[in-house]
């Protein structure tokens, strides 16, 4: 077989040289020459060619190999290939391979689990392993870094893009979530070190995107498309081929690496087939196409024809169905002698980069360092999460956990806060200020807290005689509405109860509440015959009645803010209602729940419900909000009364594209107003929150904060890694660049801005030199410039020597966290954006030293006395031995107005003589 094959590249070789006729020593040449390069041909190198099927005679699913080249086979137009891994449990759906450790990882929609297969050489396949739970169960495509062994796939459930080391396992990260509605296909070029993958788009047109190998640097390369389904990487030829289908047609499409050069390779009628799945090899394009007779066809086209032609096709039979197709081989994953991960410091992961470089990447939440190492605060709650409320505790969960393929899923609820004899009738979060508020209906209170361990709620409204069944949070005007279902009102009140109003007195039995901030819209409903969903303007105008419900007990309503759409249901009915946000459309029933639900929430694509059944005193379910189709569920051994998604998706806050002011009031500080002439990321913070945000992005980020405000800023001028969620982790990511921008701060604010960073020691001579006296030194001539040269080198000097002085202590819980596991650990709890991460050719440039970190200061509490300017309460940590020395300044002051120490500072303190009688605005 060889032989023959390499005598037929002699005779190519001879007619590529025009030689009528070939002599014995010239043959031997030829020959000679082939032979040395036939790796470089997959017919010869022996490419493996996987298949995921699918079998509705026997209902089972396996995993299929034979050679890539027809050769053997496409004669006789049969395909046999080699069967492994059945089951009849499990559904395998998406496929990728390493050549060079012998491995398949695969996906199975069932129990949401990515598999890893031992070597496909051994006898019978061997054992697969399950690497990675916790993914939606619409894993559409997976990719392979056969350089740093990770293992990246689309989740288009979820919309992100995560990934893995399949072979060492235990950490995994999330490279993009934000941007994705229907991400499909996805490849990779680690030698170039890009990412590629398609996105069939909603409200975003359909694209190819490309990015780092850790999400930076991320870019469209290719528009101007239907339904981008899936895509290869050509190596060799370095062109991505990706299938696109529109009402008319199904093609093949090529560029380049950076979308130019593009062209069609194959093109049909979609009355002929679909296509589905490609990949490619250095001779032929192998696509999977499904026909409208149900059948599927795995088809070869040549690629050195254009348009390509077809080299062979075979027809599976009636039942058979091709999941997703993927080709290996030694030339089509080249690996060289030294990988770019073979020497690295990363604590978490390491992920290929171009030019034989590596990058670090974290698991979600962490933080990043430029020496690799990742870290994170565990005091702080990471979204996404979702937050119930049930009797004698509020919890939170990892959404993904509904999806997650493991048993006694209970166990990963964390009670956030517990309760004796409180029955928690409503919850509301807000995702930007850190905040929860929720009703008990024990003690007749809306209780506000902050998303932390070890955090006292403070009550900001009691109410006698009510019953409050529904809440939501304006998350951009800092105020909180909800409804009383016994006094008939609808009530909104500033985030520190300092101005409640009643909105409504006139709502008939009100139960639920949503809110869109950016639409400047409310819902509610009203328990009136026949039921109905009102809505008005945030300001009480334009109150209108929507629809009828066709419910008689609505209970819950959720908004899917990018759709315009209202979700309702209800505790007599096992229905989901669907309405536009106009009321144009008739109500939809979208999705049927296993028992009546009490309260609904969103996360990514799916409806999460907060059920109740005489059977079943609690269960929490994920429907798909497209097909309705039932994916997920936890029991839980108590009742659950509400539900909400702490996650910036719930609570988007729209990006302006053109120039515009921005000003945000809240009623415990003044206006910041803040102009921004390019496009601007935005962000609102509240005047309470601790929320420490830190965004990587290359247009200007605009970040409004109160004056009184303990928000902590780091903000980086360098590209970001986008990234989000761990499946049972409650963390998200976040990166210290070597960029930081450093901002003195006023002692009247304690808005702070950090950064993590290798070069901490200049930023701090220069924050020193400025803070300092200033001296004006005149001197003139060629002297003195040596003489100004020789001052500005000592005090550089001075400076450094300070520096390395300067003790190291370890923060308390209240500043920065030492963790021997996880070095260097920082508060992060708002962790929206991606890590810029840092590129490294050996470990021996990194400097030993960690990050300097200077002194915490945090605000305590607050006196708002009527007339008075406001007191800031400050604990300094690190200034003084002391570590509960506490400052009190004022806002017309630059110095303290009183440094106590006392026995013990916990969150809320004020010292007693600057107290107000009665202290409303001060958490506790």
């Amino acid at each position: 077989m060889k032989y023959s094959v390499t005598l037929r590249y002699a005779r190519i070789l001879s007619e590529m040289f025009n030689t009528k006729k070939m002599t014995t020593s010239r043959m031997a040449v030829l020959i000679l020459i082939a032979c040395l390069s036939s790796k470089a041909n997959g017919q010869v190198t022996g490419n493996t060619l996987f298949l995921a099927h699918y079998s509705y005679h026997n209902f089972g699913t396996y995993i299929g190999w034979l050679p890539a080249s027809p050769e053997s086979y496409k004669n006789n137009q049969t395909l046999d290939y080699r069967k492994w891994y059945f089951s009849n449990v499990h559904y395998w759906n998406s496929i990728a391979a390493d050549y060079h450790a012998g491995n398949v990882t695969f996906h199975d929609t069932r129990n949401h689990w990515i598999y890893l297969s031992d070597d496909f050489e051994a006898p019978g396949g061997g054992v697969a392993h399950p690497i990675e739970s916790g993914t939606s169960g619409r894993v559409l495509g997976m990719t392979i870094d056969w350089l740093a062994q990770n293992v990246y796939w689309v989740d288009e459930g979820y919309n992100w893009i995560k990934m893995t080391n399949y072979l060492r396992g235990g950490r995994e990260a999330t490279i993009v979530d934000t941007g994705l509605e229907r991400p499909s296909g996805i490849a990779c070029h680690p030698i170039k070190g890009y990412l590629f993958w398609t996105e069939l788009g909603n409200t975003y047109p359909p694209k190819i995107e490309r990015s780092s190998m850790a999400g930076a640097n991320r870019t469209t390369i290719v528009t101007g498309l239907s339904d981008p389904r899936s895509i290869a990487v050509d190596i060799i030829t370095n062109r991505i081929y990706w299938i696109d289908n529109s009402v008319a047609e199904s093609k093949v499409e090529s560029s380049d690496l950076n979308g130019d050069g593009r062209r069609t390779e194959v093109s049909q009628p979609s009355s002929d087939g679909v296509f589905d799945s490609i990949s490619v090899d250095e001779d032929y394009i192998f696509v999977s196409i499904y026909s409208l007779t149900y059948e599927h066809i795995l088809r070869y086209y040549s690629k050195s024809t254009t348009p390509s032609g077809i080299v062979f096709q075979y027809i599976f039979s009636s039942g058979i169905r091709v999941l997703d197709l993927c080709v290996t081989g030694p030339n089509i994953q080249p690996r060289p002698t030294t990988l770019p991960c073979d020497v690295h410091t990363c604590s978490h992961l390491c992920v290929s980069a171009a030019e034989g470089k590596h990058e670090c990447v974290c698991s979600d939440n962490y933080v990043l360092y430029p020496n690799g190492t990742c870290s994170i605060d565990l005091n702080f709650l990471y979204p996404p999460l979702c937050v119930i409320g049930r009797a004698e505790a509020i919890s939170v969960f990892n959404p993904s956990l509904l999806h997650a393929g493991v048993d006694g899923k209970q166990e990963y609820i964390h009670d956030f806060l517990s309760r004796t004899d409180d029955i928690i009738t409503a919850v509301a979060v807000d995702t930007h200020s850190n905040f929860l508020f929720y009703a008990e209906d024990t003690r007749k209170s809306i209780f506000v807290v902050r998303l932390e361990d070890d955090q006292y709620p403070r009550i900001i409204h009691t109410y006698t005689g009510g019953r409050v069944d529904g809440m939501a949070v304006d998350w951009i005007s800092l105020k909180v509405y909800w409804v009383d279902y016994l006094q008939d009102r609808l009530r909104v009140s500033s985030y520190d109860g300092m101005s409640t109003s009643v909105m409504f007195y006139n709502v008939d039995s009100p139960r639920a509440l949503a809110v869109d901030s950016n639409a400047r819209l409310i819902f509610w409903t009203e328990q009136s015959s026949p039921t109905k969903l009102v809505s008005c303007n945030l300001d009480g105008t334009n109150r209108h009645d929507l629809v009828n419900t066709n419910l008689l007990n609505p209970s819950g309503i959720a908004l899917d803010h990018a759709q315009r759409r209202v979700y309702i249901v209800g505790e007599d009915s096992i229905f989901i209602y669907s309405v536009d946000y106009d009321g144009i459309e008739q109500v939809n029933i979208i999705g049927i729940s296993t028992y009546p639900a009490k309260d609904i929430t969103i996360f990514q694509d799916f409806i999460i419900l907060a059920e109740s059944n005489v059977l079943q005193p609690g269960l929490i379910e994920a429907i798909h909000k497209i097909s309705g189709s039932h994916e997920g569920r936890i029991k839980v051994n108590t009742t659950v009364y509400a539900i909400d998604t702490f996650d910036e998706s719930t609570q988007p806050i729209a990006t302006p594209t053109t120039t515009l002011t921005i000003t945000t009031t809240s009623p415990l500080s003044t206006t910041t107003q803040t102009t921004a002439t390019t496009t601007p990321t935005i962000t609102t913070t509240s005047p309470l929150s601790t929320a420490k945000q830190t965004t990587a992005t290359t247009t200007p980020t605009i970040t409004t904060t109160s004056p009184l405000s303990t928000t902590t800023q780091t903000t980086a001028t360098t590209t970001p890694t986008i990234t989000t969620t761990s499946p049972l982790s409650t963390t998200k990511q976040t990166t210290a660049t070597t960029t930081p921008t450093i901002t003195n701060t006023s002692p009247f604010s304690t808005a702070t801005q950090t950064t993590g960073h290798a070069t901490s020691v200049g930023a701090n001579a220069t924050q020193e030199m400025q803070s300092g006296n200033d001296y004006i030194v005149i001197i003139g001539g060629a002297f003195g410039s040596i003489a100004l040269i020789v001052i500005i080198l000592l005090i550089i000097i001075i400076v450094l020597i300070k520096e390395r002085k300067r003790p190291q202590e370890p923060r308390d819980s209240q500043g920065l966290a030492s963790n021997i596991a996880d070095h260097y650990a920082t508060h992060l709890p708002q962790a929206h954006s991606g890590q810029d991460n840092h590129i490294y050719e050996s470990p021996y440039d990194l400097k030993p030293e960690p990050p300097t970190y200077e002194s915490s200061i945090r605000t305590y509490g607050r006196n708002q006395a009527t007339g008075e300017s406001p007191y800031v309460v400050t604990k300094l940590d690190h200034q003084f031995d002391n570590p509960n020395t506490v400052a009190l300044y004022s806002k017309s002051e630059s110095v303290p107005v009183a440094v106590n120490t006392y026995p013990y500072v916990q969150h809320g303190f004020l010292p007693p003589q600057y107290a107000p009688e009665v202290q409303t605005d001060i958490l506790k």
